[in-house]
């Protein structure tokens, strides 16, 4: 946390804020995708070991259909056991709110550039929502008003 100076100051404390939530984000998503890596790892070495097994055996599969049969009931045992895993869900957990993290700070400063242009930001348009909500909520309760008065008068 270097202290900005000058009157961008806040833009450079934007940007850095940026470039650290996106750095994480990188850690994170390595990670995560090491952790998606291991059932493959696993799988491969259980499939040597069948493999060595067969052979000694001599009863080799002679279609390479039959070993990948083999390979992918592996692989997708390994790939249930960690889906079941805490630790994978904690993993997802803190990848997805790192990206989280970097796409609210990226958010920051693309609303910062877009204030230099003549288009409406992400924060115009929902004030702008949010007035025509309130003024279509305030013309039915008008109108049901208008309504009750005059049927009041009806009678």
């Amino acid at each position: 946390h270097i202290p900005q100076l000058g009157l961008t100051r806040l833009y450079q404390e934007r940007m850095s804020e940026a470039a650290d939530k996106f750095n994480i984000f990188q850690g994170k998503i390595a990670e995560f995708l090491s952790l998606l890596y291991l059932p493959f790892e696993k799988s491969s070495k259980v499939m040597q070991e069948q493999v060595a097994k067969m052979a000694d055996g001599g009863n080799l599969p002679q279609k390479a259909k039959e070993y990948y049969g083999i390979w992918i009931k592996i692989l997708e045992g390994h790939f249930m056991n960690l889906f079941k895993s805490p630790e994978y869900t904690e993993e997802l957990r803190q990848t997805l709110s790192a990206l989280g993290e970097f796409i609210l700070a990226r958010q920051k400063i693309l609303e910062d550039l877009l204030q230099s242009f003549p288009i409406p930001t992400q924060r115009d348009m929902d004030d702008l929502y949010k007035e025509i909500y309130l003024l279509k909520r305030r013309i039915r309760e008008l109108e049901k008003g208008k309504k009750r008065v005059s049927a009041e008068q009806q009678h």
